[in-house]
């Protein structure tokens, strides 16, 4: 594939998103597009695997924009595994809106229009919050703990657990509570910050 889309995933049906060599990732049409064929196939790994690259690559190239794509994956994925909720009244409104908010996000970013796209995308994540109206509980928890998830893959990079807060809006009380339970401290505090940069580069070059 061509173009300007970074590695939504590692393989998905066939298909492999990636970042040519030399060619910034951000917030442009082809990454939109490419999120939004995933989410109307359902494909759930490819979500969880765009949300993970989009989180490292916010981090390597500092663009906080790439962090909204990464919340919404991650957000949209954990949905769309859940039985009760794809099968619910609520969920092809909101299947419906998210599709129409991409693809304008997409139109958008195609004219240039960046802040406008990623204000489509904030849209579609404040769609997802509201369904917990319909859904309870579980459904008010998925964009924060997207959040969580996003800002767990910039401390695993290299970033600080106040800078990978900074840029996702996780808490960083749920943040080092995570990283605890995870083991991620005794994973990655020996690995220098210019190693740990040059192998998410590397990674996401592969």
């Amino acid at each position: 594939m061509h173009g300007e889309g970074f590695q939504a995933a590692a393989l998905t049906q066939g298909r492999r998103f990636f970042i040519p060599r030399g060619v910034n990732a951000c917030v442009n049409a082809e990454n939109l597009r490419a999120l939004r064929v995933l989410f109307e196939k359902r494909d759930i790994p490819g979500l969880k695997g765009y949300a993970g690259n989009a989180a490292r690559e916010a981090f390597v190239r500092a663009d906080s924009s790439l962090v909204d794509l990464s919340i919404l994956a991650y957000s949209l994925a954990k949905l769309a595994e859940k039985p009760h909720i794809i099968n619910s009244p609520a969920w092809k409104p909101l299947a419906d809106l998210v599709s129409k908010k991409l693809q304008g996000a997409e139109e958008h970013a195609a004219k240039g229009e960046k802040e406008k796209a990623r204000a489509r995308v904030q849209q579609a994540l404040n769609a997802i919050d509201s369904l917990s109206m319909d859904l309870g509980r579980f459904v008010s928890g998925i964009v924060e703990k997207a959040r969580l998830r996003a800002a767990a893959q910039m401390y695993a990079h290299g970033a600080s657990l106040g800078a990978a807060c900074a840029f996702t809006g996780a808490s960083k009380q749920d943040l080092a509570s995570y990283v605890g339970e995870t083991k991620m401290p005794e994973k990655y505090e020996s690995v220098p910050l210019a190693r740990r940069l040059d192998s998410a580069r590397r990674l996401l070059e592969e």
